[in-house]
C-alpha cells in the first residue's frame, strides 16, 4: 500500500485526514470550511488569509445543546457539517461554503460525520446513516460502539478509502468504556470492532486517526499512540508522541499532531520530533491541510484562526472571533460571490 493523500478533516476536534478527492468538475475554487458552536459557520477562499461568517451563531453554543458543533467533512464536491448533542439535532449541506441547506433533522444530536471515500457516513442517534451527495441519506451498517459516539472520520491508505468510529462500548465513563474503534473498509456498510487500548482515551474531542506511509496511527488526547499495519484490523500500542495531543492529521509526508504551542512529527509513526510552534500566538488546536500545502489552524479556545505554510511557523489570519469554532476543512465550493 502507498501512502495516503493530504486532506482536511475536522471532528471531536480534528477528525483524521479524508481523502482530497481532487477539484470537482465545474466552476468550483478551493476553500477552507470552519464550523463552531451555536451552528456558525465561517470560510476563506484566499488560501485562509482572510475568513467571512456564513453564518453567525444562533446562541445555542453549549457543549451539550441543539447547536453543538458536532462534525464537518468534505467530499463529492459537497460539505456536510452536524450539529445537536443531547437534544435536538440537525445535518446541514453546502456546495459553495457560503450557503447552507438543513435537509435532516432528529430529538437527540448527530454523532459526527465523515467522507469515507465515495460516501459520506454520519451517526444520527445511534444509528448509522450515509449519502453519495448529503442530501439523500439510508440507513447503514451500525459500527457496533453507538453509545456516546462523538467522532467519526475517514482515511485513505494507497488505493483503499477507511472509516473510523470512536465511542464508549457500554455504559459509564470507565477508561475500558473509552477503548474502542470501529473500522469500514466498504464506505461504512460494514464495521469490526476492535479495541486500541489507551490510544483512544478521549478521542472524542482530541487526537484522533491518521494514516500515511503504509501505515494508520491512532493517537489520544494524553499522547499514547498505537500503529497498525493492516488497514486498522489490530494495534500494537508504541507508547507516547511526547505531550498531549489535540489536532492530528497526515500531510502527505508526516504525521503532524498540535497541542497549543508546541507540534510533534513523524515519518513513520513510531519516533517523534517535538518542536515549539512559532509565530502568532502559538496556540494551534483545530488543523486542516489544503492540497496547496497550506495549513489552517483554529486556537486553543477556538475563537482565532491561524495560517502556516509547513506546519511550523504561524501567522494570524484575518477572520471572525467570538463562537467557539471545533471542526475546520479543506474541500472546493461552488465559485461566486465573496468567492470569485
Amino acid at each position: 500500500m502507498g501512502g495516503g493523500t493530504p486532506g482536511g478533516a475536522g471532528g471531536g476536534i480534528v477528525d483524521a485526514t479524508s481523502p482530497d478527492p481532487g477539484h470537482p468538475p465545474g466552476d468550483y475554487v478551493p476553500m477552507f470550511v470552519a464550523v463552531g458552536h451555536g451552528r456558525r459557520i465561517a470560510f476563506s477562499c484566499d488560501d485562509g488569509r482572510t475568513w467571512r461568517d456564513a453564518r453567525k451563531s444562533n446562541g445555542t453554543e453549549g457543549e451539550e445543546s441543539s447547536g453543538a458543533a458536532q462534525g464537518l467533512a468534505y467530499g463529492n464536491g459537497v460539505f456536510v457539517a452536524v450539529f445537536g448533542w443531547g437534544g435536538s439535532g440537525a445535518l446541514e449541506r453546502s456546495d459553495s461554503g457560503r450557503s447552507w441547506q438543513e435537509v435532516r433533522t432528529n430529538g437527540s444530536g448527530f454523532g459526527g460525520v465523515g467522507f469515507l471515500g465515495a460516501r459520506f457516513f454520519a451517526m444520527d442517534g445511534g444509528k448509522g446513516i450515509v449519502s453519495s451527495d448529503g442530501a439523500a441519506w439510508s440507513e447503514a451498517g451500525s459500527p457496533g460502539v453507538d453509545s456516546h459516539v462523538r467522532r467519526v472520520s475517514g482515511a485513505r491508505l494507497g488505493a483503499s478509502a477507511l472509516g473510523f468510529v470512536t465511542g464508549y462500548e457500554g455504559t459509564g465513563d470507565s477508561r475500558s468504556g473509552r477503548r474502542r474503534l470501529a473500522v469500514s473498509a466498504d464506505q461504512g456498510g460494514t464495521w469490526k470492532a476492535v479495541d486500541v487500548g489507551d490510544c483512544v482515551m478521549s478521542h472524542q474531542r482530541r487526537g484522533g486517526v491518521a494514516c500515511g506511509a503504509e501505515l494508520c496511527v491512532s493517537v489520544s488526547a494524553q499522547g499514547n499512540h498505537c500503529r497498525s499495519q493492516d488497514a486498522g484490523q489490530s494495534w500494537t500500542f508504541a507508547g507516547s508522541v511526547g505531550g498531549g495531543v489535540e489536532g492530528f492529521l497526515w500531510t502527505g509526508r508526516e504525521f503532524a499532531a498540535f497541542d497549543g504551542g508546541r507540534g510533534f512529527f513523524s515519518d513513520d509513526g513510531k519516533t517523534w520530533r517535538a518542536q515549539a510552534l512559532s509565530g502568532s500566538d502559538n496556540q494551534i488546536e483545530v488543523v486542516a491541510r489544503a492540497a496547496s500545502g497550506t495549513y489552517a489552524g483554529l486556537a486553543k479556545n477556538g475563537d482565532a484562526f491561524h495560517r502556516s505554510e509547513d506546519g511550523r511557523t504561524w501567522t494570524r489570519a484575518d477572520g471572525p472571533s467570538g463562537s467557539v469554532f471545533r471542526h475546520v476543512v479543506f474541500g472546493y465550493g461552488k465559485r461566486g460571490g465573496d468567492c470569485p
